[in-house]
């Protein structure tokens, strides 16, 4: 092997103008902190393999009985993506109007995915199903169309989604976003234990009780490098002899049941938001028919009351107008129907969380321990009170830890 890849090299003259990585998936020492190095014009040999895992158990009526299904991932080298496929069948005797499969349909069914290691004993990121939804708004215009298109079971070639008759089926591709495990391309072959991925899953969704849709397969699809036998030994080496300590955007919420009144501010206690917050998306839902409905402005308040915003509450419409353009993020165009998390709040605590995500990086953060409000308005025709759902999605940095094949997670 080592002497084709010699002699290959030798035709295409990469010997003389190339800078060879001897050691794949090496890190720069940052403080305490293991960030990946920018190369240029690296020769890398390597080459990606997708590995496909099937479940412990398949969750035929998980979506009419919930529970949670396992998938073991073993022996699997640098880690660079994670995706669910699903495939939805439509019971056989379904009567009603099909519809359209949306990604808020899709999302709707998963609670949340927990990534876990020391052979589930650890739990390193516990990542709910609006996480997922928020994830894929905030991508990049240029990128959005594509992955939408995929959760929706769209045939690759165009933006339809599948539409569900009786007996039919289709499969739909979510990518588990945000993962620490694939930002920092980290390798589960080097970890001493295996690494569990758990999907727990929603019963009685909208796609399971209305339009009658089950699981009838389900698998985790592993994206990886795989490198030369000749050198594989330095990248799994290293995280069997050291230790190192990676920063991530850990994916956390806050779920209260309040009685609000309309059309003037309400306030609530973050009682549940500790550490070092980089984002916060606020999703307000009125009891009983779990319709979300739209925030008009909104403060974040520090603990003696005063507002963090700059003074006043801030619009909705005003961060939708300015906000998400300036980071090129996906905005719905006039004629495309709005979708439940348009209507959600995106607090500027800093830039966009994905150079977090992705190298470690913090543009900006707020210090909460427990004692800081947000003060809502929410405008309606009728000012009597009424019971809502407020989740708040946040992210708070916390560091994932390798040591010698040991993995440990600290939270801010």
């Amino acid at each position: 092997m080592a002497s084709l890849i010699q002699d290959a090299m030798a035709r295409g003259g990469a010997g003389s103008h190339l800078v060879h990585i001897k050691e794949p998936h090496s890190v720069v020492k940052a403080g305490a902190l293991s960030l990946p190095p920018q190369s240029a014009a690296a020769f890398n040999h390597r080459r990606a393999k997708t590995s496909t895992l099937n479940p412990q158990s398949m969750p035929t009526t998980a979506l009419s009985s919930g529970g949670f299904t396992d998938f073991r991932v073993v022996g699997i080298d640098d880690m660079r993506a994670l995706t669910l496929a699903i495939t939805y069948t439509c019971d056989a005797g379904f009567v009603e109007t099909a519809e359209d499969l949306t990604t808020e349909y899709v999302f709707n069914t998963i609670s949340h995915i927990e990534t876990l290691t020391e052979n589930g004993s650890l739990t390193v990121q516990r990542t709910d199903g609006s996480h997922l939804a928020l994830a894929l708004s905030n991508l990049e215009a240029s990128m959005h169309h594509s992955v939408k298109n995929g959760i929706v079971g769209g045939s690759g070639s165009d933006d339809t989604p599948a539409i569900l008759a009786a007996t039919e089926s289709a499969t739909v591709y979510v990518p588990l976003f945000d993962n620490v495990l694939t930002n920092f391309q980290i390798p589960a072959s080097a970890f001493s234990a295996p690494i569990i991925i758990r999907v727990w899953w929603q019963p009685n969704s909208y796609l399971s009780a209305t339009l009658e849709h089950e699981i009838t397969d389900v698998k985790l699809m592993v994206d990886s490098w795989v490198y030369d036998a000749s050198i594989r030994q330095a990248t799994i080496g290293k995280y069997l002899r050291s230790k190192f300590d990676f920063r991530f955007a850990n994916t956390k919420f806050q779920k209260s049941i309040m009685q609000f009144t309309p059309n003037q501010f309400n306030t609530l206690l973050l009682s549940s938001i500790q550490g070092l917050i980089t984002s916060m998306t606020i999703i307000f839902k009125t009891v009983g028919d779990g319709v979300v409905q739209e925030i008009q402005k909104l403060d974040l308040l520090d603990p003696s009351g005063g507002s963090m915003l700059g003074g006043a509450a801030l619009h909705h419409a005003y961060l939708q107008a300015t906000q998400r353009p300036r980071d090129n993020r996906y905005v719905n165009s006039v004629s495309e129907s709005v979708n439940a998390s348009d209507k959600w709040f995106r607090l500027p605590i800093s830039e966009e969380e994905a150079a977090h995500n992705s190298q470690g990086s913090v543009n900006g953060y707020i210090p909460m321990s427990g004692t800081h409000q947000l003060s809502i308005f929410y405008a309606s025709s009728s000012s009597t009170a009424l019971p809502v759902e407020v989740t708040v999605l946040y992210n708070a940095i916390s560091t994932f830890s390798v040591n010698r094949g040991i993995t440990s997670v600290a939270h801010s």
